[in-house]
C-alpha cells in the first residue's frame, strides 16, 4: 500500500504524537508499506528503512522550537504543509493519507478532489484544545466543532485513543471508528537498572508521586501540584518526582510548588528518554 502521512509536529521528538506516529511507522514498515512522512523542519531523523521516506516542510527560521498544543507557530507551518503535501499527492499514486489530528484538514482539501481517502488520526479534540488555550477563542467553538466534524465525517475512519474521543467521532458521523488506547511502552519483565531511576541521588526513600509528562497545562499538572500540597501533610514522608519539561516550565512549576509550601518536597527531574521509563517506575 502507498501511504501518505501527514505529521503535523516535530519529527521525531521523546513526546506523545510523535512516539505514536514512531510506532506507527515502525508496523507500516514491518507490514512492507511505502510510506512518503510529510512532517515539520526540526527533529531528529530517523530511518525505517528503504520504504519510508522523511519529507520536511521548508520554514523560516524562527518557526522552530514548536511546542505540543495549538499555536501561532503551529498554524504557520500548517500552512507551509498544505501547499507541500498537495504537491506529493499530486505526484504519487497514494492508495490513502494518513493524517494526525488537524493534519485531517489538510487531508479533507486534498484527497477529495483527487479522489485519495484519508484516515484522521484523532489524538485530540482540537476545538476543546484551542478553547481551553485561548479563552477569547470559546465563542468560536460552535464553529470550530462544526469543521471537526466535516473532517470526522468525510474520513474513510477515524482513529481514536480514548472512549472520549471516540465519543466525539460517532456524534460527529464517523463512517467507521477504531479505537486504539495508548498502551504501556514498559515490558512488564524488563530488568530495572536503579542508577537510572529517581531514587538514585536524589535520598528518596519513601512514597512517591511519579508524574512523566511534557507539562503542558492541559496535562493537569497545576492540579497535580495543588492536590499534593494538600495531601503531603497527611503523608509526611512523601514526595512528587517529575520528569519531563523545558526548562522555562520547570523553572515556573518550580516557583509554584515552592509558593504552595511543597518545594523542598517535589523533584523536577528534567527530560528523561523513552528508555528511562522503565527505571523510572521501578
Amino acid at each position: 500500500m502507498n501511504i501518505l502521512l501527514l505529521a503535523p509536529h516535530p519529527f521525531y521528538q521523546e513526546r506523545g504524537t510523535p512516539i505514536a506516529v514512531d510506532l506507527l511507522l515502525r508496523a507500516l514498515a514491518k507490514r512492507g508499506d511505502r510510506v512518503d512522512v510529510l512532517t515539520y523542519a526540526e527533529g531528529e531523523t530517523r530511518d525505517y528503512g528503504p520504504a519510508v521516506a522523511i519529507h520536511r516542510i521548508r520554514t523560516p527560521r524562527f518557526l522552530k522550537n514548536i511546542r505540543p498544543g495549538f499555536s501561532l507557530k503551529k498554524l504557520l507551518c500548517d500552512a507551509y504543509m498544505a501547499p507541500h503535501a498537495r504537491r506529493l499527492a499530486r505526484q504519487n499514486p497514494y492508495d490513502v493519507i494518513h493524517a494526525v489530528e488537524e493534519a485531517a484538514f489538510i487531508a479533507r482539501a486534498i484527497g477529495r478532489p483527487l479522489g485519495i481517502p484519508y484516515i484522521f488520526d484523532m489524538d485530540s479534540s482540537m476545538p476543546r484544545q484551542i478553547a481551553d488555550k485561548l479563552p477569547l477563542a470559546k465563542p468560536l467553538l460552535p464553529m470550530m466543532r462544526a469543521c471537526e466534524r466535516l473532517a470526522i465525517r468525510d474520513a474513510a475512519a477515524v482513529v481514536a485513543v480514548c472512549d472520549a474521543l471516540a465519543d466525539i467521532a460517532r456524534a460527529g458521523g464517523a463512517k467507521r471508528i477504531e479505537l486504539l488506547r495508548d498502551i504501556s511502552l514498559v515490558p512488564a519483565e524488563a530488568p530495572a537498572c536503579p542508577e537510572r531511576g529517581f531514587r538514585q541521588g536524589t535520598g528518596i526513600r519513601g512514597p512517591a508521586v511519579l508524574y512523566i509528562g511534557n507539562l503542558e497545562p492541559y496535562q493537569g499538572i497545576d492540579l497535580l501540584l495543588e492536590g499534593f500540597a494538600r495531601a503531603a501533610p497527611q503523608v509526611r514522608d512523601a514526595v512528587l518526582v517529575v520528569a519531563g519539561g523545558r526548562p522555562d516550565d520547570i523553572a515556573a512549576y518550580r516557583t509554584k510548588a515552592a509558593a504552595l509550601g511543597i518545594g523542598g518536597r517535589t523533584h523536577f527531574l528534567g527530560p528523561r528518554p523513552v528508555g528511562d521509563m522503565i527505571h523510572l517506575f521501578r
